[in-house]
């Protein structure tokens, strides 16, 4: 139990030595990537019996995939097995960037077929549509690497997170939000 200490770093050795350790309590520790690179190593490599983790937060689980019971078990949208978690979520994503990208290119064939005389509102309605466009997209993404890791959504998910696709998917995200 490590719950109440101001952790931010830890020896890569530290859990090394710790072959029969069967549980880690780390709930009110808002923990960096190194710290459970550090326990996922050491399970990986030292044979650890590490059978539960305890963790402020759902993502955390990603790194220790090898443990059999680790908690918080969802984040609300992702769980262990798939990254969309419920069948509403995955309805709504599949309808909502369905909808997003069949209406806006919609909107810009309207605004290339209407040479409308209000270049400003023009301009405008264009805008809007790609903020919107580039949701639709971000959404399609979504949905599809959903298929792709349904069912063993937690051997990919670290994978996933650190990849560039997911990085150029969140600023795409991002930048359709700001617009």
């Amino acid at each position: 139990n490590l719950e109440g200490n101001p952790l931010k770093q830890l020896p890569s050795q530290l859990f090394y030595h710790t072959p029969n350790l069967r549980s880690l309590f780390m709930l009110e520790i808002e923990l960096g990537g190194g710290i459970l690179t550090n326990i996922s190593v050491a399970n990986h490599h030292y044979n650890m019996t590490l059978e539960f983790g305890y963790f402020k937060r759902f993502r955390y689980c990603t790194y220790l995939n090898q443990v059999p019971k680790c908690y918080p078990k969802t984040d609300g949208v992702s769980d262990f097995e798939h990254l969309l978690v419920s069948i509403e979520i995955r309805v709504a994503v599949w309808l909502v960037a369905a909808c997003t990208l069949l209406g806006n290119l919609t909107v810009f064939w309207g605004r290339f077929i209407n040479r409308d005389d209000n270049k400003v509102l023009s301009l405008f309605i264009r805008n809007l549509a790609v903020a919107d466009l580039l949701t639709g997209i971000y959404l399609l993404v979504v949905g599809a690497k959903d298929l792709q890791f349904r069912s063993e959504y937690f051997e990919h998910a670290q994978d996933w997170m650190g990849s560039w696709q997911c990085t150029v998917l969140g600023i795409l995200a991002m930048t359709s939000s700001e617009v």
